[in-house]
């Protein structure tokens, strides 16, 4: 937005700006084959009030007081963000020690990982995959009512249950031909794909259990069905 004050200056290239305004710090970072490697990155800008006064020759600075003149922010229910966590059943307990077991492994194994050896992401990976259910990691596992998985179906039933019978309306005031509150569910881990390698989906699970609690299927659309 302002090449000729960047040219003026002798800092229109990325490495001369990056010289001029960033300090970068090299430290050892595990890799996920179990190594140290070192990695430089930024770790903070330097001169901040010659790039500021640069910036601000050509953008306005809006903060979030500002804000609040030119709109209005919509409230969150409970006035903040609700937090619900899962207590570890004794199935992911266990499944813990084997992770930390293969870890173990993994830092004393030599020299550099073979095509099919354990890695750490892969550890990193289905721990994660366990904490939300353990059919991820355990395909033929029986179901836990009290996971991480299931407390979030059961709160997107109640929120269905609590807002069924309200009728919305869109800005203009036209209320919207289906009753109830709309539910947006964001998960990266448990896709559609994943039932090919592990056997099990979090989202086809969610989708059936919450129309055998009573959700019309036609009201439940996964995004990946879309393009």
């Amino acid at each position: 937005m302002q090449m000729e004050a960047l040219e003026e200056r002798g800092i229109h290239e990325f490495d001369a700006w990056a010289a001029t305004f960033g300090e970068t710090r090299t430290e050892l970072e595990l890799q996920p084959s179990g190594l140290y490697k070192p990695v430089t990155r930024f770790s903070e800008f330097v001169n901040v009030a010659d790039l500021m006064a640069m910036y601000r020759s050509v953008a306005d600075v809006v903060l979030k007081p500002d804000l609040r003149n030119y709109l209005r922010l919509p409230a969150i229910l409970g006035g903040k963000r609700q937090i619900v966590t899962a207590d570890p059943t004794s199935a992911f307990k266990s499944y813990q020690r084997v992770l930390a077991a293969r870890i173990a492994k993994i830092e004393e194994r030599k020299g550099k990982p073979q095509k099919g050896d354990d890695i750490l992401l892969s550890v990193i990976t289905d721990g994660r995959h366990a904490a939300i259910d353990m059919r991820f990691v355990l395909p033929d596992y029986e179901d836990e009512p009290g996971n991480k998985l299931n407390l979030l179906i059961d709160n997107v039933h109640a929120i269905w249950t609590r807002t069924s019978d309200r009728r919305y309306s869109r800005p203009d005031g036209i209320p919207y031909a289906l009753r109830g509150a709309a539910q947006m569910i964001f998960s990266d881990l448990g896709t559609l794909n994943v039932e090919t390698t592990r056997g099990f989906s979090a989202y086809r699970w969610i989708k059936t259990r919450l129309v055998e609690l009573g959700v019309p299927a036609a009201q439940i659309a996964v995004m990946q069905d879309y393009k």
